[in-house]
């Protein structure tokens, strides 16, 4: 009798073990599936994660590409900042930026010129915003500009300044880069005042 209680026991807790993983697997598989319908949404049917890692580095088992000699050569493309986002201004070489923050009489910017930093040009205005609040937590004032490109839509360019000296303008850079972040200083034609 107590030989059969034991197996009946024994029985009972196989079942039990058998229930807690089925359990925690139709759980796991459950928690997955919410998490990809989440990121769905919340991406808008974007690649994500590693789906998106997959779908730009091919397998090793998937089929070498013909040889480049079949196809014909194309002129690789340039990626300039002036050619992608167009200026008013013009941007000022490393070694004249130098230069005159070295200086002792820092060039002023003159009648009708400014000299502003561009952080930053982001498609989305969350990712200004968020750049700007970045720089007013560690003390710098910022501001966005807003300007449209024919046929790349628009953009939101995270500026600091005007500055009255070439000095005033690498302080604040300095300050930038300590940040991790690497400005674009600008020379700027000043918008006439009406």
């Amino acid at each position: 009798m107590a030989q059969q209680t034991r197996r009946t026991t024994a029985r009972h807790r196989n079942r039990e073990a058998r229930f807690s993983w089925r359990l925690l697997l139709i759980g796991f598989a459950l928690g997955l599936a919410v998490m990809w319908a989440v990121q769905h949404m919340l991406n808008g049917g974007r690649l994500t994660g590693l789906r998106k890692f997959f779908a730009h580095h091919p397998t090793a088992n998937a089929p070498a590409q013909p040889p480049a000699a079949a196809a014909p050569a194309l002129p690789k493309p340039t990626f300039d900042f002036y050619t992608i986002l167009p200026e008013v201004g013009s941007g000022m070489p490393e070694a004249a930026r130098r230069s005159s923050a070295r200086s002792a009489n820092p060039e002023s910017p003159g009648k009708g010129v400014r000299y502003i930093l561009q952080a930053a040009a982001y498609t989305n205005s969350h990712d200004a915003d968020h750049l700007r609040a970045r720089l007013a937590l560690s003390g710098i004032e910022s501001y966005t500009e807003k300007v449209s490109v024919e046929g790349r839509g628009s953009y939101y360019r995270v500026r600091l300044g005007p500055f009255a000296s070439m000095a005033a303008m690498a302080s604040v850079d300095h300050r930038l880069a300590r940040l991790g972040i690497r400005a674009i200083p600008l020379k700027v034609k000043a918008a006439p005042r009406t």
